[in-house]
C-alpha cells in the first residue's frame, strides 16, 4: 500500500485486498479507498470502509453473493469497522458517472492496481473540475438533505445514521460543515481536497466569523464520546452556518 494508514485499520484493508485479489484475479483493474480510513481520520468501531473495486467485467450473481458473504466475514473478523461498504463495480460504470470519477479524484486513495482516472482521461472520458458549477449543481440536494436534517429524519440515502446519539451527531457535523464545507471553498479557490485538516485550515482562513462552528465540528469529529452532542444540538449549532453557505452559494 502506497500510504501509511492507521494501525487498527491496516489488517482489515490488507485482508479485503487478498480476497479481492484471489475472487478477481486480472480482472481486477483497481481498488480505491474513500472517507475518514482513507485520510487517517477514522475511530475504531466507529468509522465505516468505504470501499470501490473496480474490474473489467459486469460482475455475475455469484460475485455479488462473493461480495455479501465476504462483507459479512469481513465485518465479523475486524469490529474495528463498524461496516464494510465493500462496492465491486465495473469498469463500465465508472465511465458513466460523474460524481463518482469526481469523488475517486479528490476524495479517496488508490490502495492497488492503476490510476483509473488517469487511464479514462486517455480515453477522452473528462473528470469534472472542482468548479462553481459544480459547487450549484449540488445545491438542490444539499437543501433538501438539510431540510430533512433539521426535521429530524435525516435519508438512509444519504447516509445511515448510527444508534448511538453521539456518533450521528459526528456523521452530521461532518457531512455538511466537513464535506459541503469542501464544497464551499471551490467558490474562493480555497479547495485542495477533502481531508479533514485541509478543509478546516481553508475554511478557518476564508470564513473566520464562523470559528465557532469548525471549532465545534472538529471536537464532535474527533472525539464525539467526550464531546457528548445529541443530534438536535449539533444541527442547531451549526444552522445559521449551513443556512448562510447556501445562500451564498445561491447568489454566486
Amino acid at each position: 500500500m502506497g500510504y501509511i494508514m492507521q494501525d487498527e485499520f491496516r489488517p482489515a484493508i490488507e485482508h479485503a485486498l487478498e480476497l479481492c485479489l484471489s475472487r478477481f484475479g486480472g480482472q481486477l483493474k483497481t481498488v480505491v479507498l474513500g472517507g475518514s480510513v482513507a485520510f487517517n481520520e477514522a475511530l475504531a468501531r466507529i468509522s465505516d470502509v468505504d470501499w470501490f473495486a473496480f474490474i473489467s467485467d459486469e460482475p455475475t450473481d455469484a460475485d455479488m453473493q462473493w461480495q455479501a458473504e465476504t462483507k459479512q466475514l469481513l465485518e465479523r473478523a475486524y469490529p474495528v469497522v463498524s461496516e464494510f461498504g465493500l462496492g465491486i463495480f465495473p469498469v463500465e460504470h465508472l465511465k458513466k458517472q460523474d460524481s463518482w470519477r469526481f469523488i475517486i479524484k479528490y476524495n479517496s486513495i488508490k490502495l492497488y492496481g492503476v490510476d483509473i482516472i488517469s487511464e479514462l482521461e486517455a480515453e477522452g472520458i473528462e473528470t469534472l473540475p472542482p468548479t462553481i458549477e459544480l459547487l450549484k449543481s449540488r445545491i438542490p440536494w444539499t437543501e433538501a438533505m438539510w431540510k430533512a436534517a433539521l426535521e429530524g429524519n435525516i435519508p438512509e440515502k444519504l447516509f445511515k445514521t448510527p444508534d448511538d446519539p453521539f456518533l450521528a451527531s459526528r456523521k452530521i457535523a461532518r457531512y455538511f460543515v466537513l464535506l459541503e464545507g469542501a464544497y464551499l471553498l471551490m467558490l474562493d479557490s480555497g479547495f485542495t481536497s477533502f481531508r479533514q485538516s485541509d478543509v478546516l485550515a481553508g475554511l478557518r482562513e476564508l470564513y473566520p466569523e464562523w470559528k465557532k462552528v469548525f471549532d465545534l465540528t472538529e471536537q464532535v469529529s474527533n472525539a464525539p464520546q467526550e464531546v457528548r452532542i445529541p443530534p438536535e444540538t449539533i444541527v442547531t449549532a451549526i444552522n445559521p452556518f449551513v443556512c448562510w453557505m447556501l445562500q451564498r452559494v445561491r447568489e454566486a
